[in-house]
């Protein structure tokens, strides 16, 4: 921005609204960039950017990139926990938090695990069984 300018009316919402408030961030020059000034050093600067400058200092709480970045996370994390529980409302029934509920999900676990297993394992004996029979019958042809 050039000097004698800011942008306070826009920042406290006054020339235009928005469904979230403007955030103003400082960013690194390219000049900071050829430096290798580090992301640490010019967050830094920019805290004390707007805690130093007059016209921003009461805006100051609501400005930086941390604060852009704190903004715009809570929606999002918001949205996904909604969606993560509504995921596991469609699994089925939650797993019960007192001690005996725990382990009566855990025996119905292996309960199932054990049926399929030996499901698995007759219906591999059976293919076997089968086989066997195929190549007796071959030799003996």
């Amino acid at each position: 921005m050039d000097k004698g300018t800011d942008a306070v009316e826009i920042l406290e919402g006054k020339s235009y609204r928005l469904k979230f408030p403007w955030v103003g961030v400082v960013n690194r020059s390219h000049a900071d960039i050829n430096k290798n000034v580090d992301m640490i050093a010019a967050r830094r600067r920019e805290r004390e950017y707007f805690s130093t400058t007059p016209e921003y200092k009461h805006l100051a709480p609501r400005m930086g990139s941390e604060h852009l970045a704190k903004m715009l996370s809570k929606p999002l994390i918001s949205k996904t926990v909604a969606e993560l529980e509504a995921g596991l409302s469609r699994l089925g029934k939650p797993i019960s938090a007192d001690a005996g509920g725990k382990l009566y999900t855990i025996m119905e676990i292996c309960r199932l695990f054990d049926g399929t297993y030996k499901e698995h394992l007759l219906g591999a004996l059976a293919v076997i069984r089968f086989t066997t029979f195929l190549i007796t019958s071959f030799l003996l042809l």
